[in-house]
C-alpha cells in the first residue's frame, strides 16, 4: 500500500515539474527580453534580441553575455531584414 501510494504521489510530483518548465522558460525570456531592450537602449521589436533572451534562459548566460549582445543588437536592424 504505501509503495503505490509513494509510486502515485511521485507520478504527481514528475507531472507537476514537467509540466512547469514551459511556464518557467516563457517568463524567464519575457523578463529578459524586456531587461535586454531597456539595457541595449532598443525601441520596437527585435527579433534578435527575443532569441537572444530564449537562448540565454536555456543556457543561462552571464551578465557578459548580455553585454555582448547589447553591442551587436543596434547594428544590426534584423527587423527590417524580413
Amino acid at each position: 500500500m504505501r509503495f503505490t501510494l509513494a509510486l502515485l504521489v511521485t507520478f504527481f510530483v514528475f507531472l507537476t515539474l514537467s509540466n512547469g518548465a514551459p511556464s518557467h522558460h516563457h517568463k524567464c525570456s519575457e523578463k529578459l527580453y524586456s531587461a535586454l531592450k531597456k539595457l541595449c537602449s532598443y525601441r520596437g521589436e527585435s527579433h534578435f534580441l527575443r532569441k537572444s533572451a530564449e537562448k540565454c534562459c536555456e543556457h543561462n548566460c552571464e551578465l557578459s553575455d548580455m553585454m555582448t549582445t547589447c553591442m551587436v543588437a543596434p547594428s544590426f536592424d534584423d527587423d527590417l531584414l524580413k
